[in-house]
């Protein structure tokens, strides 16, 4: 089974997780102008937030300095289980997406995730790569409306978030063919930008 697999990330509050619906609910609809031999078939998405370790896991670095868990980390997350989960979406008949001249039918999986590029196994299995941006001050001006349960301690965004996140976007930031997109701009402007990423990708492929 044929499948397009696009792995979109950024850093908090960049949009990422909007973006992955609006191309689900687009690409689901039919409101995204592919070639006329091809037909939509099935469109998931997963998210990498869905795999969190529970708060009392052994898997988490805790930071001595703020009494609180690194949820900025692989080891935050139960990569093993989402990797389970893709493949049991994929399927034992998994092959990346190729274009044919006959009619054929597009499956669309979209990963989202702020880490999903440090993990290689799923850095691998996408196709497209998407890297929604902010600045420091745009990201931090949003991360304040945000209300989190339990709250971030002062200076965490300052101290973890943004480093970690610099960290981690140098690990992957030379991928060959990411397609980096400003965060700061509409979301419909976005969506517009990243759709027309995946139709000429699609299209030539």
């Amino acid at each position: 089974m044929n499948w397009l697999i696009i792995g979109i990330t950024g850093v908090t509050c960049s949009g990422k997780s909007t973006l992955a619906r609006s191309i689900v609910s687009e690409i689901s609809a039919n409101k995204v102008s592919f070639s006329n031999n091809i037909t939509i078939g099935a469109v998931k998405l997963v998210k990498q937030d869905d795999y969190f370790h529970p708060k009392t896991s052994t898997e988490h670095i805790w930071i001595p300095e703020f009494n609180y868990i690194n949820r900025e980390v692989l080891s935050a997350l139960n990569m093993n289980k989402m990797c389970e989960h893709l493949n049991e979406i994929l399927g034992s008949t998994y092959q990346p997406y190729q274009r044919k001249e006959e009619e054929s039918v597009l499956n669309v999986l979209v990963i989202e995730g702020y880490l999903i590029f440090n993990c290689t196994r799923i850095s691998e299995l996408c196709q497209l790569k998407i890297d929604v941006r902010l600045t420091y001050d745009a990201c931090f001006e949003r991360r304040k409306t945000r209300i989190y349960n339990p709250p971030n301690p002062p200076a965490y965004f300052e101290k973890i978030i943004w480093p970690f996140y610099l960290k981690h976007r140098n690990e992957y930031e030379n991928t060959l063919g990411l397609q980096v997109m400003n965060g700061e701009l509409s979301e419909e402007v976005v969506l517009r930008q990243a759709l027309d990423h995946i139709v000429d990708f699609v299209n030539k492929k």
